[in-house]
């Protein structure tokens, strides 16, 4: 919601021109944000993010996409204390650095690249694509709906979209 809101203020101009319903639902917004988490720590309830970390560093060829539980389950990656288990790594980018290891460093590469591609177009007649591929983007760095196919189809179809010039 918020990355969708941020971009198209952007790039509509609602930000030169700041009307007070708009600032009232960014404020909503914002509040209901903080409201939430404040009572969720992004490290305590995703400690398979440290887990991940240091298995990329332990298994640099990486375990196979798809295996994260391998990594989430050895103790070796369970650093201070953080012994929760998980199947997935609820991030795209470490999902696939933990399983293709060094190799994954060429998705990275390509991920940032395209991110900043998209973000510097001011076509007006894809801002509806790539709203669509930040938001989804976004959710890709948060949550496991990557391994959903039709997600990752329109997470794909949108950037496609995102970058046609007419």
């Amino acid at each position: 919601l918020g990355m969708g809101s941020i971009y198209l203020a952007k790039n509509l101009g609602w930000l030169k021109r700041v009307n007070f319903s708009y600032a009232l639902f960014l404020v909503i917004a914002l509040c209901l944000f903080l409201i939430v988490g404040s009572e969720k720590s992004v490290i305590f309830s995703r400690q398979y993010f440290l887990q991940g970390m240091v298995g990329v560093i332990r298994n640099p060829q990486g375990v196979g996409v798809g295996n994260f539980g391998l990594i989430s389950s050895d103790p070796l990656n369970h650093i201070f204390g953080f012994s929760g288990f998980s199947s997935v790594a609820h991030n795209i980018l470490l999902e696939i650095l933990a399983g293709m290891g060094v190799l994954g460093l060429i998705f990275v590469y390509w991920f940032f690249k395209i991110i900043f591609d998209v973000w510097k177009k001011n076509s007006p007649k894809s801002i509806l694509f790539r709203t669509v591929f930040f938001t989804l983007t976004i959710n890709f760095l948060f949550d496991f709906t990557y391994f959903i196919p039709t997600m990752l189809w329109l997470w794909f179809a949108s950037l496609g979209l995102s970058q046609r010039e007419k």
